[in-house]
Parts: C-alpha cells; structure tokens; sequence
C-alpha cells in the first residue's frame, strides 16, 4: 500500500514540479527581458538628453563672432544650470584642452578621458557609465560639437591667455547623472522583484502542498492497511477460535498417550512430532488472536536494563548453542521508559529472535538506547550480524508474509501493530557492511 502511494506522489509531484517550473521560468525570463529593455531604453534617455545639450552648445557657438573666451565659458555655465540632471558639461579643443566647462576653474586643462582620440579621428560617439567620488552614478558622453569661430577662425585670446583657438570641430563632453532617468528603469525593477518573489512564493506553496499530498496519501495507505487487517483479522480469529478447541483436544490426547503407558519405538516418535506440532498451531492460533485483538495498552514508568536483562536470561542457552552474543550499551541500562512493558517486551523478544534465526554461524547482537530530548522520543535500535534483507523489505511488516520455510509471518506484524498502538514508529534496513537493523521509536511521556 505505501509503495503504491510513493508511487502515486512521485508521479504527481514531477507532473505538477514540471508545470510550476515552467511557469516560473516564464515569468522570470519575462521580467528580465524586460528590464533588459527599459535599460536600454535609460541609456537612449541619456543619450538623447546629450543630445539636446550638445544642440544647445552648438547653437550658442554660432554667435562666437565677436564674443570672449570668458563670454563663452559663461555660456556654457547658464546651459549647465539649465539641466538638472547634468554634473558635468566640458567643451574640448582639438588639442585636448578645455575651452570651456561648467567648473570655471578647470579652463585650459588637459582633459584626458577614454574614447577621446576615436571620437577626434572618426566622431564616434562614446559613452562609459562610472561612480563618482561621492557614489553617486553618472554617464559620460561624448558628442562631436560644431562651432562656428570668426574671421580669422579663432576665439578673442585677449582676456585669457589660457584660452586656445576655438576650432570647427570641438568635443563636447556631457556626464549626466543615471538617478535622473531612474523612474525609467524603477518599474521594470519593481516587477523583476515581485516576479521573483511571486516565484519564491509559487514554490513555497508547492512545496508545501507536496508534503500535504505526500502526507495525505500515506495515511490512505495506512487507513486502507488497517481496513485490510481488520479484516483479515476478524477472519483470523473466527478462524482461531474454531480450530483452538480441537487443537487443545488433539494436543492433551497425543500428550496422555505418551505418558500413560509409556509408548515405545516408532509410535512414541509419532505422538511426539504429534504434540510439537500442535504446540506450534497453538501458538500460531494465538499470534492470529492477538493479531485480530490487539491489547490495550497500559503504559507504566521501568528500567529498560531491567527489561534486556529479562530478555538476555530468556534466550541464554539458544545464545550459547548458536555462538552468539549480546551486546547492551551502558546507556540503555540506564534509559528509563514509560510505556506498555509486556507489549514491548514481546515486540523486543520477537526481533531477537529473528536475529538470532539470521545468524546460523554465530555473530554480535547489539541493542543501544538513547533519548531524544529535542524530538521528545526515544529510540531503541537493534543491529546484528546475520543475513541482509531481502528486496521486498517492506512487505516483511506485511501478515502472513515470510521469507522462511518455517515462519508464519505474523511475528513483525504483529510487533508493528504493538509499537503503532504506543504511538511510535519501527523501521527495517540494511547493515553497510553486513547484517541488518532495526530502528524503534517511542514517544517520551505517552
């Protein structure tokens, strides 16, 4: 039932995972070609605010005829005050000097920056975007400017020695501050944000709703187990209470024959595999009754070292004729339990012996305890040095399901029924290296 219902998950979760990563890669692929295009679409803004300023310097330098280098630069200085989101505005020579610059006391400097010399030789148009000293940042952009100088094709040098001939051809070096045009890009990067939180969100609720279907369908597997059990269960004992009566009968006869009188030979061979026999129907009718009627639990405060030692005292003499040995950590004789002590006593004494079935050449039988303060459990693990699983490990907890000739297959049935009743959890697996093991938890205070 729960292999079909891991199936089941399995299939669901890589349909519907497949549909939601694809929606959300659509989204978000969406989003980021789009804010790829509004800043794009920024850096046009820029561009074409450059654009305007270089028109405006070039109109302003049409009246050059006549006008001062000194007039010039307080030209220039009304057109940057003009445009708020300009922090540089630089008019350059072809030699590299400045003619003009929003920042009067950088007049007749070098002004070196990169793209100059392809913009000189081939009117290029360069931009570069940067940080200032301030971190605030800008884009620099290059523009070809024509100036129109007078007649004899320089500026008046009168006033200012520094000042150079103001050539037909002049750079115009605009650096524009990016927060100026940010409203372009401020949308696209609101929608890239609740994108990618919307798929955050849509994943979330995805997984969540896979540990919801997962958890849903286990417990139809485990509701559809126990419908099945009960079932089976009620057969059981209808049957178990039918065959008892004559079992009991068939068992005291065999028993009186061979005692009185004694019988001899080949007869007395006969009534005793008569009584073995029917002592293990009679035990298989009652693991059927327990299986069909399960006991109350009635949990009690104990020692668990007194329960292995109880345990260890019962399968001594087996443990010697075998060759193996049992192994108790310190802790466990320590570990204090409060639950039912007959029912998990039975649970323990069933899987010692399968261990101890697992083990025909003799090996290590190692029970450990341990709490779990933070899970609120306890935890009790056997491992031992025997077989390993067999592929179909699952349905080991299955009834009447086994893997030996002589085995009825309600022994692990019947002790996960036990431990289900206390409220906790047992689990089969292999060993790395050999053997297998057995994992049983218990809730702390139940």
């Amino acid at each position: 039932m729960l292999r079909v219902a891991n199936t089941n998950f399995v299939r669901r979760a890589v349909v519907l995972g497949s549909v939601v990563a694809l929606v959300c890669l659509g989204l978000c692929w969406s989003a980021f070609r789009t804010f790829r295009t509004l800043k794009q679409l920024q850096i046009d803004l820029l561009r074409n605010q450059a654009a305007n300023i270089s028109a405006t310097v070039e109109f302003a330098g049409r009246d050059l005829e006549g006008i001062s280098p000194s007039q010039f630069q307080h030209r220039i200085e009304e057109i940057a005050a003009e445009y708020d989101g300009l922090a540089e505005l630089a008019i350059i020579g072809a030699n590299r000097r400045l003619l003009a610059h929003s920042d009067s006391g950088r007049l007749g400097l070098t002004f070196e920056v990169p793209g100059l010399e392809d913009l000189l030789n081939s009117r290029r148009i360069y931009d570069e975007r940067f940080e200032t000293r301030a971190g605030e940042a800008v884009c620099r952009i290059l523009l070809p400017v024509h100036l129109e100088a007078s007649g004899e094709g320089q500026l008046n040098e009168a006033e200012s020695p520094s000042s150079q001939a103001g050539p037909a051809f002049s750079v115009a070096a605009i650096t524009l501050f990016v927060n100026s045009v940010s409203f372009v890009t401020r949308q696209g990067r609101w929608n890239l944000i609740l994108t990618l939180s919307t798929c955050g969100l849509l994943s979330a609720v995805t997984f969540y709703y896979f540990l919801v279907l997962k958890h849903s369908l286990r417990m139809e597997a485990v509701e559809a187990r126990e419908r099945q059990w009960a079932l089976l269960g009620r057969m059981s004992a209808a049957l178990a209470h039918d065959i008892r009566n004559p079992l009991g009968s068939i068992k005291g006869l065999a028993q009186l024959l061979n005692e009185k009188p004694p019988l001899e030979g080949r007869s007395a061979s006969y009534v005793e595999t008569i009584v073995k026999e029917a002592a293990r129907l009679e035990k298989l009718v009652g693991d059927l009754l327990i299986f069909a009627k399960p006991k109350e639990p009635q949990p009690r405060s104990f020692p668990l070292g007194e329960m292995l030692g109880d345990i260890a005292a019962l399968f001594e003499q087996r443990f010697q004729i075998a060759r193996v040995r049992m192994s108790i950590d310190d802790e466990s004789n320590q570990l204090s339990l409060r639950t039912d002590y007959d029912l998990l006593k039975r649970v323990l004494i069933n899987l010692v012996e399968n261990s101890l079935l697992a083990m025909p050449e003799g090996g290590i039988l190692r029970i450990s305890g341990r709490q779990e303060p933070i899970h609120k459990r306890v935890a009790l693990q056997l491992e031992d040095e025997g077989e390993s699983l067999p592929a179909e490990g699952e349905r080991l907890f299955e009834p009447f399901f086994t893997t030996r000739a002589s085995g009825t297959g309600l022994g692990l049935a019947i002790s996960r029924q036990i431990i289900e009743r206390l409220g906790g959890t047992i689990q089969l697996e292999n060993r790395p290296v050999r053997g297998a093991s057995c994992m049983i938890l218990l809730p702390q205070n139940p």
